[in-house]
């Protein structure tokens, strides 16, 4: 389970099994957020594709590596919207350790809701991300 956890925060993006058996599965996973103790997100079901999720570490892994290697410094945020269009994501980069991640939630009544981490927290969101999507287990078997 990918988490970033401190005193006014917790954001949980868990991915737990593939919803049906093709090259780029839904895979159902649960997505919390609570921001100053109140929840103001949460969901679980085919949130994101497989592909989606490579998208989003392979964003974090690229804007970390800038980070590091102090590169071209070119990537310094992204937007990631899935294709089942429930919320929206950005990450934007404000200083060398500081993240700004703004979710856009196309459910209900639109709502926007903005938080910061540090370089720390979102490394570690990362690998546990990383992690979490090497293990996610296969379609359950169904009898024909």
């Amino acid at each position: 389970m990918a988490i970033i956890e401190n005193e006014s925060l917790f954001f949980e993006l868990f991915p737990r099994k593939y919803s049906e058996k093709h090259e780029d599965p839904f895979i159902s996973s649960t997505l919390g957020i609570g921001i100053d103790g109140k929840g103001v997100f949460h969901f679980y079901g085919e949130l994101l594709m497989k592909s989606e999720f490579e998208e989003i570490l392979s964003n974090i892994e690229e804007i970390l590596s800038n980070i590091y290697m102090m590169l071209k410094d070119e990537i310094n945020n992204f937007i990631f919207i899935p294709v089942e269009p429930i919320f929206k994501m950005q990450v934007i980069k404000e200083t060398l350790t500081l993240y700004c991640w703004i979710f856009k939630f196309q459910t209900g009544k639109p709502r926007e809701h903005r938080f910061y981490t540090n370089k720390t927290e979102v490394q570690t969101f990362y690998l546990q991300l990383k992690e979490e999507m090497n293990n996610v287990l296969p379609p359950p078997f169904l009898p024909k």
